[in-house]
């Protein structure tokens, strides 16, 4: 890829990110709670995925002719970051233990691109991450997680 797609590509990340800490913030924390919260994790994914973008623009001049992104590629990154909008806006109406599993199931689908993984063992990974996150937050550090304002 050359130095004007790496730009692109950066610079959408940065607005992915960006997106992403603007939905995040929308999550609503106990007030008068001094922990963060559970909008921590989807910060911080937030904040990752704008360093990467910063990484990327930073680099775009050395980079050499190669192919990033094909069309697939693009598919997958534009269809990656409908997931985490999704997932955002689902934590917020149907809360944590509806759409975390169904989120990470998405992920992992989309992060096999092609490899076929069991549903089964898509399902136990999403259930077993998901009830290791709930324990550790909820059970261990006793926060709340968002309930959701549906169920």
């Amino acid at each position: 890829m050359n130095a004007k797609q790496d730009y692109i590509v950066g610079g959408i990340l940065i607005i992915m990110g960006l997106v992403s800490t603007m939905l995040s913030l929308q999550i609503v924390v106990k007030t008068g709670s001094t922990d963060p919260g559970s909008r921590l994790f989807p910060l911080g994914a937030s904040l990752l995925l704008m360093l990467c973008g910063i990484g990327v623009f930073l680099t775009a001049a050395k980079s050499e002719k190669k192919t990033f992104l094909n069309a697939e590629g693009w598919k997958r990154l534009g269809l990656s970051f409908a997931v985490m909008i999704l997932y955002v806006l689902a934590l917020k109406y149907i809360g944590f233990l509806i759409s975390t599993p169904v989120f990470l199931f998405a992920v992992i689908t989309l992060l096999a691109s092609g490899q076929k993984v069991a549903i089964w063992k898509k399902l136990i990974y999403a259930a077993v991450v998901t009830g290791l996150a709930w324990y550790v937050f909820h059970g261990t550090l006793s926060m709340s997680l968002p309930k959701g304002v549906l169920f």
